[in-house]
């Protein structure tokens, strides 16, 4: 056992309860935010163009950016809350280690809103500034991503905490790790082909807009969704190579649960792509969903092969209390109803012109 790894904090029910709810939240926030970050970077490229459909798409998809904002941010807060219960003592020495760049993640977030908002209410006083500003917001949402990938891979390395004794200052990055690039350039480009397809789905079912607008959002959207996932697929291949051997054996053949997930995924990926090629936007959404989710599990699985030499939710200390569990479930129920009433507000609001 590590004696740098602090010990697990008490839970107030069984591990796999949070576990569930983990696993639920959390490709729900990545669904978001790749939508985000994907619709960014489609304004930011179509708004290049000072006339035209593209031009004409880059401000529909403004609407939705402040949208797609908030709903990622509190199923992410909800994700990140889970994994600080659960693997607690690993994520808050992660924290500490590279802390300057953790806590910089809330300014930057405010900055990134303050952004989405300015470019949304203001987009024709704005002139060419507005690309400045969606510049500015995209750059933000690149930055944050490699903040959570810098930390998330140091809290599965506890061997490399060593490094605190030689920089106490906060800023450790982990270069150290070979995954670290390979492993944030999977989730940008998957972010960035998730939300070309957001796009596409998006401009078609709008409503109240030009033929031609539809035309280039859907051919455009289609066509990041389609080359950024066959990029991310081969990325993804170098980041299973680069995987540490104990690790990688789990997906290839050593546990029948991480070969599962990763071979469905894999089947989903083909699905997706060729769904993608074909120009099918609807069956490719219905594809990616549950891609996601699955591929979240795959992301489960490592980790746990990570953390298995010194940690497992097993070993996770117990106290019952069934009164504060039933309210939280019941706040996460209503919660849930709550946001499901507002995204479909959202949705008339966005499709009818309101």
């Amino acid at each position: 056992m590590n004696e740098l790894i602090p010990t697990a904090d008490v839970l107030p029910a069984a591990p796999w309860i949070f576990r569930a709810l983990q696993a639920l939240v959390f490709p729900i926030h990545l669904l978001f935010m790749n939508m985000l970050l994907g619709c960014a970077g489609v304004a930011l490229y179509a708004g290049m163009r000072r006339a035209g459909p593209r031009r004409h798409l880059a401000h529909a998809l403004a609407r939705a950016l402040p949208v797609l904002m908030a709903i990622a941010v509190n199923f992410g807060v909800a994700a990140l809350l889970f994994v600080q219960l659960l693997w607690g003592p690993f994520l808050y020495t992660s924290s500490i280690l590279s802390a300057v760049f953790w806590i910089s993640i809330i300014p930057l977030l405010i900055i990134a809103y303050y952004a989405l908002y300015l470019y949304d209410f203001r987009f024709e006083r704005l002139g060419r500034l507005r690309q400045i500003v969606i510049f500015a917001a995209a750059l933000i949402f690149l930055v944050i991503p490699f903040i959570f990938t810098n930390n998330m891979t140091l809290m599965l390395n506890p061997q490399a905490w060593e490094g605190y004794f030689d920089s106490s200052a906060g800023i450790f990055l982990n270069w150290a790790d070979p995954t670290l690039l390979p492993r944030y350039l999977h989730f940008i480009l998957g972010s960035l082909a998730v939300g070309g397809l957001f796009v596409a789905l998006y401009i078609r079912h709008r409503g109240r807009h030009d033929f031609f607008v539809e035309e280039e959002g859907v051919r455009l959207g289609m066509a990041w969704f389609s080359w950024l996932t066959l990029i991310q697929m081969i990325d993804g291949m170098v980041f299973l190579v680069l995987l540490p051997a104990p690790v990688q054996k789990l997906l290839l053949g050593g546990s029948p649960h991480g070969t599962g997930v990763f071979l469905l995924g894999f089947v989903l990926a083909v699905l997706a792509l060729v769904a993608g090629f074909r120009g099918r936007v609807t069956l490719a959404a219905v594809v990616v969903v549950p891609l996601v989710f699955v591929m979240s599990e795959v992301r489960a699985v490592v980790r746990s092969g990570y953390l298995e030499p010194h940690f497992s939710l097993e070993m996770v200390p117990v106290s019952t209390q069934l009164s504060p569990l039933a309210m939280f479930l019941a706040v996460l129920v209503l919660g849930a109803a709550v946001i499901s009433w507002l995204l479909w507000r959202c949705a008339q609001a966005l499709r009818f012109g309101r």
